[in-house]
């Protein structure tokens, strides 16, 4: 709830989101993620975030929700062999997994923290 009492939270009926991890796109000196949404109600969006903003929603949810889907890791030895772009490159397909593995969790679904960090905003 905001100040004046409203519900800024999830749609009532979550319906089915569908969530695809579409590319990323060089940003000064990191990489951004670009996602396309689409809900079941016929809206759709796209939204563009840095890994670290998507790490930290998974760390959110991860003190509501025992059983979450693997996140892509932060770094592994063989990202210090590699690009920054080979890194992003790897990351998309993981990151892509990832949220349509949270999109078929309708507990999930149901926390406005997932919405927010999808740039969903109240009709």
């Amino acid at each position: 709830h905001d100040q004046s009492g409203e519900d800024l939270g999830a749609p009532e009926a979550v319906g089915d989101l569908e969530i695809l991890c579409v590319g990323f796109v060089a940003v000064g000196m990191h990489y951004e993620y670009n996602f396309r949404i689409a809900h079941s109600s016929g809206c759709s969006w796209r939204v563009q975030r840095r890994y670290s903003s998507l790490l930290a929603l998974h760390e959110e949810l991860m003190e509501l929700f025992t059983a979450l889907p693997q996140f892509p890791p932060k770094e592994s030895l063989s990202q210090h062999l590699t690009s920054d772009r080979e890194v992003a490159a790897g990351r998309a397909p993981l990151l892509h997994r990832y949220f349509q593995q949270l999109a078929k969790r309708k507990d999930i679904l149901a926390q406005p923290a997932i919405w927010e960090a999808l740039g969903a905003e109240k009709p």
